[in-house]
C-alpha cells in the first residue's frame, strides 16, 4: 500500500474530549512529498483540508477533501469494541505478540489483530497494512489550516486495502486496453503504458503469465471504428497460441479493458470482429456503456454553450473536441443520433453477454492522489445523470444494463461497486486505505 509513492508513513493525532464529556474524538495530520509537492492532509475540528505546496513555483493552496477521507473518528469505538483472542495469523504466518495481550477488533471494514504493548502503544495488524501506535508525553500542536478562498469546510471522515492472492484459476496471458486520449499508436504491445498504473499491478497479477499493454490511437479514431475494433481484436489473437485466427476466437487470454476499451471489445464482439472462446475472459474497468456527460459537456464548452471558472480549468487545451471523445457522446442525448445510439445498444449487449467481471464506481472522491482534486470537480461540475459517478462515467453506464444487484461492495465480488475515481480505476493510485471500496489492485489480484 502506498500513498503519494510511500509505503511507510506518520500520522500525528490528538484525542478531543466533547464540551459535554461524553464523546473522544481526535484531530490529526499526515504530510507526504512526491517531487516537487508537499502534501499535508489534516482534520481538525471535524472537518478535514489538504493543504499543497510546490517548491518549484513557490505555489501554496489549502481545499476541503471530505473528512471521510481521515476517518480518526473511528479510531476509538474499534478500539472500545475489541475482543481478547488466543492466536492470530495473516495466511499462514502467526502473529508474534510478546506480550501475550492479543485482540481482535474492526476498523472501517478491516479486520485487526492488535498486540497491546501496555504504556508503550501497540501494534494493528491487517493482512496488507500494519499500524504501530506509540503514545507521545505531550500533545502534537495541530493548527486549523486557512482556505485558499477563505470559505470554511463541512465536517467530514477515509480509505486503503488487504490480503494477498493466488491464482485460483488457469494462468494466462493478460492484455490492457486503455481508453481514449492516447494519440502514439504502437504497432507492438508495450510493457508498461501510462494509461494504466502498470507499476502498482506489478506482483498483484497471480493469474497473468504476461502483461501485456496495447498502445492504440484513441484520438482520431471513434471507438465504433471498424479498422479500431479490428486491432483490439488483433491484439488479442496474438496473445495465446491456443487462439484461433481463421475463425478469429480468442483463447487462453484475460482482455482487461478501461474506459472507452470496453466501448471498443465490445463493438468488436458486436461486429464479430472476434470472438471469445471459453478459456477467455473479459475483466472491464468503468466502461461508458451508455457514454460519457463528459463529452456532451466538453462539446458544449468548445461551442461556446457553456462558462465558467471551474469548466475553464476542467477544460482547457481540450477544443476542439476530438473524433474519439465525440464518439462517447451520451446515449440519446443532443451530440448521439440513430447510428451511435443503435452502436450502443449492439456494444451493451455484447458486453452482458461476454464480460466476466466488472468495476464500476458509485463515487468520485476516489484516493488520495494527484488525481483526486480533477475528479472531484468533474465528478460535481459535469451534469451527469447520477451523483453516482467517476468523475466522467456514471455507475448506471458502466453497468451497461447489468443489475445494480450483481454488484457489491467488497474487493471479493465479481461485479465491484467501489468508490473510485477515474484514474483509480485504471490502477493508478494503487489501493486506498481503510475501506473496501478503494481497493482496485486488491480486486484484481483476488479475482481469478
Amino acid at each position: 500500500m502506498e500513498l503519494h509513492g510511500e509505503t511507510e508513513f506518520n500520522v500525528y493525532a490528538n484525542p478531543v474530549v466533547s464540551k459535554d464529556g461524553e464523546k473522544v474524538l481526535y484531530d490529526g495530520y499526515a504530510t507526504f512529498v512526491e517531487g516537487h509537492s508537499r502534501f499535508t492532509y489534516s482534520l481538525v475540528d471535524g472537518a478535514a483540508y489538504l493543504e499543497t505546496n510546490d517548491s518549484s513555483s513557490n505555489a501554496a493552496s489549502v481545499r476541503c477533501i471530505p473528512p471521510s477521507t481521515l476517518p480518526f473518528g473511528k479510531i476509538l469505538p474499534a478500539l472500545n469494541h475489541a475482543t481478547p483472542i488466543p492466536s492470530a495469523s495473516i495466511g499462514d504466518e502467526p502473529v508474534e505478540c510478546e506480550s501475550g495481550n492479543l485482540f481482535k477488533t474492526t476498523f472501517a471494514g478491516v479486520h485487526y489483530a492488535i498486540c497491546s504493548t501496555g504504556e508503550d502503544g501497540f501494534t494493528a495488524l491487517a493482512s496488507d497494512l500494519s499500524i504501530d501506535v506509540e503514545y507521545l508525553d505531550e500533545p502534537v500542536s495541530i493548527s486549523k489550516p486557512t482556505l485558499s478562498d477563505g470559505s470554511s469546510c463541512k465536517t467530514s471522515h477515509m480509505a486503503m486495502a488487504a490480503s494477498s492472492c493466488a491464482c485460483n484459476s488457469t494462468p494466462r496471458p493478460c492484455i490492457f486496453f486503455h481508453g481514449l486520449g492516447n494519440e502514439k499508436e504502437e504497432p507492438k504491445l508495450q510493457d508498461s503504458i501510462r494509461h494504466f498504473g502498470w507499476d502498482k499491478l506489478q506482483g498483484h497479477t497471480p493469474c497473468c503469465t504476461v502483461v501485456k499493454y496495447a498502445s492504440l490511437n484513441t484520438v482520431d479514431y471513434a471507438w465504433t471504428n471498424s479498422s479500431l475494433q479490428e486491432k483490439v481484436c488483433t491484439h488479442s489473437l496474438s496473445m495465446s497460441d491456443k487462439s484461433d485466427k481463421s475463425s478469429k476466437t480468442i483463447e487462453d487470454t484475460i482482455v482487461v479493458t478501461h474506459s472507452m476499451g470496453g466501448l471498443m471489445l465490445a463493438g468488436a464482439l458486436a461486429n464479430k470482429e472476434c470472438k471469445l472462446g471459453k478459456s477467455a475472459t473479459w475483466i472491464a474497468l468503468s466502461p461508458p456503456m451508455t457514454g460519457s456527460m463528459s463529452s456532451d459537456y466538453l462539446m458544449d464548452f468548445c461551442n461556446g454553450e457553456v462558462r465558467n471558472l471551474m469548466t475553464d480549468l476542467l477544460f482547457n487545451g481540450r477544443c476542439p473536441t476530438s473524433t474519439a471523445q465525440q464518439s462517447c457522446a451520451y446515449e440519446t442525448e443532443k451530440y448521439s443520433d440513430e447510428k451511435l445510439d443503435a452502436a450502443y445498444d449492439a456494444a451493451q449487449e455484447a458486453y452482458r453477454k461476454h464480460v466476466f467481471a466488472a468495476m464500476c464506481s458509485s463515487s468520485y472522491v476516489g484516493n488520495i492522489s494527484k488525481y483526486q482534486a480533477k475528479y472531484m470537480v468533474g465528478g460535481r461540475v459535469i451534469p451527469h445523470k447520477s451523483s453516482k459517478n467517476d468523475g466522467l462515467v456514471e455507475f448506471h453506464s458502466c453497468a451497461g444494463g447489468l443489475s445494480p444487484k450483481q454488484f457489491g461492495r467488497t474487493h471479493w465480488d465479481q461485479f465491484y461497486q467501489c468508490e473510485l475515481n477515474h484514474a483509480d480505476t485504471a490502477f493508478k493510485t494503487g489501493d486506498g486505505i481503510f475501506k473496501d471500496t478503494v481497493r482496485p489492485i486488491k480486486w484484481f489480484e483476488c479475482l481469478l
